[in-house]
């Protein structure tokens, strides 16, 4: 389906935006995570899993990890967004399948995708190595820091996924071919 000028100058409004809206989706979830940690005297953080960090800054770390976590979901939204949401949202648009669903689904999955390929590096380096662990999830601490970057993966790759769909496609002649085409 070919989109008007109009909705192109959206779309592109909504590309620009998007590692704005990864930054400040990112940024919410690492604040939400550190509301549910309580703060040793000491030092250690505890999670409410029952995991301890140390935290160098005595307790002041997480607005400093959630703004570091925040910039590097930003700038990894770029590439996502080049190399990933760039075609398949040209290829949706082809079938007439862009609807907030599918977005939605699309940017679950996309918001994983920098997470995989770090994890992919990682093992292929080990195996390299020849360093393989006895137990895969000692990469991360074990399953909780993992389930939380999956977590954190899909928030801000849906949360991205419905803002690009609200700026670039709602309302559109798009958007209509995708109510059309969906089931």
């Amino acid at each position: 389906m070919a989109a008007s000028p109009r909705t192109e100058l959206r779309m592109v409004a909504a590309y620009a935006l998007t590692p704005f809206v990864a930054f400040a989706f990112a940024y919410i979830a690492e604040m939400t995570l550190w509301a549910r940690v309580t703060t040793l005297a000491s030092g250690r953080t505890v999670l409410a899993n029952g995991a301890t960090v140390i935290t160098a800054t005595g307790g002041s770390a997480p607005s400093h990890v959630a703004l570091s976590l925040a910039l590097t979901a930003g700038v990894m939204a770029v590439f996502v967004t080049v190399f990933g949401v760039l075609p398949l949202v040209a290829w949706l648009m082809g079938r007439g399948r862009l609807s907030l669903r599918t977005l939605v689904f699309l940017g679950a999955a996309l918001g994983n995708a920098p997470f995989a390929v770090l994890c992919l590096l990682i093992f292929v380096s080990h195996l390299a190595r020849g360093t393989m662990p006895a137990n895969p999830g000692d990469f991360w601490h074990g399953p909780g820091p993992a389930f939380h970057m999956i977590t954190e993966g899909i928030f801000v790759g849906m949360g991205c996924a419905a803002v690009f769909w609200a700026v670039a496609i709602r309302g559109t002649e798009v958007d209509q071919g995708a109510r059309d085409t969906d089931a």
